[in-house]
């Protein structure tokens, strides 16, 4: 009878005390659940720490104070003391320390029943904390750093497990506790063996303000992170395989995760949020809208139905899609294309699915070897319901689905010993949902692509363009200079050159909008150079000139028979000399932007010096 009425007295005791930290990772002290840092060089809470793994301590008011302290600190094994703390204000600023984690006295906690019952501040029974007196109101966070309060090292694998913590806000006016103030989106927890339990609760704080807690319910991984978000393992945009468990380390925070029930006043609850009107598509490939129009924050994903067979098929032309909205009118843009990358074709009609989720919840645990009782989720606020859980493990040897949502108390055990070892096993839920479904039609943005020579020789040539033609689209051409035959607005016209540079157009319009295709049109006549210069050169080695006219747009080759070209070559005006005795001659080639040429000959008789001889008398 003594020892069911100790027990009972302290049992009352820690449920009257605020104490957070070890109280809530451990609900009792056989029980096993630490906050560590450095293992396998991960940095949460650290003085490396990202912002996503800080441990964070909310301050509404300068008339809250936080009290804390730490109990014993081992390797996993063998108590440490060489672990330091520091705490910065919401501006990274540091407002104390570095300080050594003492092992007796001030900010030390003995046993875990002190810790649950918080600081001696509110409770005698408990232990007697630091204190800290901020001066501005945030986020503050403490960190801390083995070995040293100063001297950080890179990868540290030293790792060190707090047995025992408790970081408590006291509003020092009413000398009450406040609960729901200690947070972070990635906790790093042990429970120091594989073969041991952790049976902790948190409390996800969803983005659009639905809290849910999360009871682990006898999970046994060691080792493992807690961080949740609103799209699984990964981030891509396609929420069926972003939710898949995987192989590998595949976590993603985005949630604040608290240990209470988060400050009602701080962290208000969001709005049940509904569809304003219909979906709606608008646009055309590849720049469709899916548009909603909502009064809350929540998740949007959509299924289109492509392959015609209800719901949604994995590796069929279904294509599914999502992401996060706010109150108001948002756009989700989709490019046109299927399921498989194709783009659909055109006028077909097809249904899309819509699903509005509020607290919309990813819950993807890495490296948890062994789960045998299941998941225990409750939605806490707005809504006091037991959401249904989902989960996809089918990527995983002799993992399974359920997508449907699971109802019982507990949910998603692990199918077998060690199927979490190595892997990232999602689980997801969210607490209301809003569906619409639309019949639509596709129409693909007019693409006009102009066919046909657009290189000319002959001034008044006739000529046909053409685009290919869409049933009840329609089609006007314009030329900026050049005559167009018949009508302008069939999908093939006749066209008459004119010299020079023209700029042909087509437009095609449907109910999307207007869209043209241009060519540069060119139309430049064939050249006709005339050569000039001598037809006879007087011996060899004699130097000639030789031009014809000169059009700056054109371009000249010269070559020669007999002889060989000095200078100019590829220009309207070249100098050549003259090696071989017999009929040669000098030739241009004259060619035009546009590609049309002329070769023009002059035939050069090369003659000997006449030699004189001496006069007889």
């Amino acid at each position: 009878m003594l020892r069911f009425i100790i027990t009972l007295t302290i049992l009352i005791s820690f449920s009257q005390s605020f104490a957070e930290g070890s109280k809530q990772l451990r609900p009792t002290s056989g029980d096993f659940g630490y906050i560590q840092i450095n293992d396998k060089a991960r940095t949460f809470a650290t003085y490396s720490a990202a912002s996503d793994e800080r441990m964070y301590i909310h301050i509404k008011s300068t008339s809250e104070k936080i009290n804390f302290g730490f109990g014993v600190i081992t390797d996993g094994s063998t108590p440490k003391t060489d672990v330091y703390f520091r705490i910065k204000d919401p501006n990274g600023n540091v407002v104390m320390g570095p300080t050594k984690i003492p092992n007796t006295g001030m900010g030390f906690i003995s046993s875990y029943t002190k810790a649950a019952a918080g600081p001696t501040t509110i409770n005698a029974a408990g232990y007697t904390p630091f204190i800290f007196t901020p001066v501005t109101t945030g986020d503050y966070y403490i960190e801390f750093n083995q070995g040293s309060g100063t001297v950080v090292a890179l990868n540290n694998l030293n790792k060190r497990v707090f047995e025992d913590f408790d970081i408590t806000v006291i509003d020092n006016n009413t000398n009450t506790a406040k609960p729901g103030r200690l947070w972070s989106k990635n906790w790093d927890i042990t429970s120091n063996s594989g073969a041991n339990q952790f049976k902790g609760t948190f409390y996800v704080y969803s983005n659009d303000g639905v809290v849910t807690s999360i009871n682990f319910n006898g999970i046994q991984p060691h080792a493992f992170r807690v961080a949740c978000n609103s799209t699984g393992c990964v981030n891509t945009g396609n929420p069926a395989l972003d939710r898949q468990s995987r192989a590998g380390n595949f976590t993603y925070s985005s949630y604040k995760i608290f240990l209470n029930d988060p400050d009602n006043i701080e962290y208000p609850n969001g709005v049940i949020g509904s569809l304003q009107t219909d979906i709606q598509l608008t646009g055309c490939a590849p720049n469709y809208c899916l548009n909603v129009t909502t009064d809350a924050p929540g998740y949007m994903e959509f299924v289109v139905n492509l392959n015609g067979v209800p719901g949604y098929q994995i590796g069929t032309k279904d294509l599914i899609f999502g992401q996060n909205v706010t109150a108001g009118t948002t756009c989700i843009p989709w490019d046109g294309n299927d399921g498989l990358g194709n783009r659909i074709t055109q006028n077909i009609n097809f249904e899309v699915n819509a699903e509005y989720k509020f607290g919309l919840t990813n819950l993807p645990i890495f490296d948890a070897e062994n789960f045998n009782n299941g998941l225990i989720v409750s939605s806490i606020r707005p809504l006091v319901i037991k959401p249904k859980l989902f989960w996809d493990d089918s990527n995983i040897s002799g993992g399974g689905s359920n997508f449907s949502g699971c109802v019982s108390n507990a949910c998603h055990p692990w199918p077998s010993s060690n199927f979490g070892d190595e892997r990232t096993i999602n689980t997801w839920w969210y607490v209301n949902v809003v569906r619409d479904t639309i019949i639509t039609q596709s129409i693909p943005k007019p693409q006009p692509n102009i066919s046909g020579s657009a290189s000319f020789c002959t001034i008044g040539e006739s000529t046909n363009f053409s685009t290919p033609s869409i049933g009840g689209n329609s089609y006007q051409w314009v030329s900026r200079k050049n005559s167009i035959n018949g009508s302008s607005t069939s999908t093939t016209i006749n066209y008459i050159t004119k010299l020079g540079i023209d700029t042909l157009t087509v437009l095609e319009s449907n109910s999307i909008g207007c869209y043209e295709d241009t060519i540069f049109v060119s139309c430049y006549p064939t050249p006709t150079p005339i050569v000039s210069g001598d037809t006879i050169a007087c011996d060899i080695n004699t130097i000639d000139v030789y031009t014809t006219n000169n059009i700056a747009v054109n371009t000249y080759q010269w070559s020669i028979s007999k002889g060989i070209v000095m200078l100019g070559g590829s220009t309207n005006t070249v100098q050549v000399k003259w090696t071989t005795i017999g009929l040669g001659y000098i030739e241009v080639v004259e060619t035009t932007p546009n590609g049309c040429t002329t070769t023009k000959r002059r035939n050069v008789q090369v003659v000997a010096k006449p030699v004189i001889t001496g006069i007889t008398h």
